[in-house]
């Protein structure tokens, strides 16, 4: 059951790993209006969120192995 979780986490954490960087790149376009700037910010502080839960919870199941 933990293999498992921790196998989910790997591939969580990498999805969202690349959203973020996607996210990133994103802001590079200074033609990017202020309302997609305010959606990116909010969507990017849910996936560092997300991410630092999800990778703390590996963090969990490796110390448990």
């Amino acid at each position: 059951m933990e293999k498992r979780e921790l196998e989910q986490l790997g591939k969580d954490i990498e999805k969202l790993e690349k959203r973020k960087e996607e996210i990133n790149q994103m802001f590079n376009d200074t033609n990017l209006p202020f309302d997609d700037i305010k959606k990116l910010s909010t969507e990017l502080g849910d996936v560092i969120r997300q991410l630092e839960i999800k990778e703390y919870r590996r963090f969990e199941l490796i110390e448990r192995e």
